[in-house]
This record gives structure tokens, C-alpha cells and sequence, in this order.
């Protein structure tokens, strides 16, 4: 029986690279022009920062340039963890941009 980080070693995630793209654009390009609001934009374009992160601390392998799962937490310890660091930095940075958007547009309608 295959632990899970073997299952997943190897395998693209291409899917979550397309969503990731998805939810980056209906949030920065147009979100806008389609009816959401200010908020649902901001918690998109949070959200979608951090897909490789929630990726990586679910399978327990790091993605590659490519978003394929190279690097296992047992065999590339240290690769993991700093793939890992940098994609939560990544989602975080998302996140505080997504609050300045919502804040500064919130700020402009009152």
C-alpha cells in the first residue's frame, strides 16, 4: 500500500494552476465588470494565493516550477520547507493586497 506523499510525487497539478489563474483573473481583471462586489473580489484574489500552498501542506510534497509534486517532505526536507515558506509568503501577500484593494475601495465610496 502506497503511503500518500508517494502517491502524490510526481503527479502535476496543473488543475490547481488553472484555478489558480481563474480565480487571480476574475479578481484583478474582471470582477468586476461582471457584478462582484469589492469584497467577493478582495476574498478571491486572497484565496487564489493560496492554492500552492494548501497544495503543498496537503500532500506533502513541494511543486515544482512546472506545478508538479518533486519534492517529498522525507526525501528533500529542506527544499520542501522553503518551497513551502516562499508559497505561504506568496498567500500572504496575496491576502494583504486583497485587504489594501478592499480597504482602498472601501474607503473611496464613502
Amino acid at each position: 500500500m502506497q503511503n500518500s506523499v508517494s502517491r502524490f510525487q510526481g503527479k502535476s497539478f496543473g488543475w490547481g494552476f488553472i484555478l489558480f489563474i481563474g480565480l487571480f483573473s476574475a479578481s484583478a481583471f474582471w470582477g468586476e465588470s461582471v457584478g462582484l462586489s469589492k469584497l467577493a473580489v478582495a476574498v478571491l484574489l486572497g484565496v487564489s494565493g493560496f492554492i500552492p500552498f494548501l497544495i503543498q501542506a496537503i500532500t506533502g510534497c513541494a511543486l515544482d516550477g512546472a506545478w508538479v509534486a518533486r519534492f517529498s517532505r522525507k526525501e528533500y526536507p529542506t527544499k520542501y520547507w522553503l518551497l513551502l515558506a516562499l508559497s505561504a509568503a506568496i498567500g500572504v501577500g496575496f491576502s494583504y493586497s486583497a485587504y489594501s484593494m478592499y480597504m482602498a475601495a472601501s474607503s473611496v465610496a464613502a
